[in-house]
């Protein structure tokens, strides 16, 4: 026989899922209950139970705890405080109100006079404009020379 490598490219025949399986034979067979006489599945309504019980005695004992520490703990002196009473004094008397002030009105301000209008010189209007030259004759078209023969 010859010798085939662990790792091939692909199976001939493609593996069926191992969770099917399993879950096909756990359906298939007798459930856990009846599987073992005697055994009774506990009320999923037990699990509120089964806490404030727990939380009850974890209190309980971290309460005992506390307690037999405080018992250890020496005795501390106790001395009472005096306390003295103190009585209310009068308010004092409000001190007198003042006199009130009299303003005199004050005067009006002083408004400057405005300064006198200047009224402006006359500017004498520019000369009369000269008419333009008339423009120059345009200049003649050249004749271009003949070539030399």
């Amino acid at each position: 026989m010859a010798w085939k490598s662990p790792i091939s490219g692909r199976r001939k025949h493609p593996r069926k899922s191992r969770v099917r399986r399993s879950l096909a034979r756990t359906l298939a067979g007798p459930t856990p209950a009846l599987a073992y006489p005697g055994f009774s599945e506990p009320d999923p309504g037990d699990g509120a139970k089964h806490f404030i019980s727990a939380s009850l005695l974890l209190h309980g004992a971290v309460i005992a705890v506390l307690a037999i520490l405080a018992s250890l703990a020496s005795d501390l002196d106790v001395k009472p405080l005096t306390v003295q009473l103190l009585r209310e004094e009068a308010p004092p008397p409000p001190p007198p109100e003042p006199e009130p002030i009299v303003l005199e009105p004050e005067p009006a301000p002083v408004v400057p006079e405005p300064p006198p209008v200047v009224e402006p010189i006359p500017v004498p209007p520019p000369p009369a404009a000269k008419p333009a030259p008339p423009p120059p004759p345009a200049p003649k078209p050249v004749r271009p020379k003949p070539p030399p023969k």
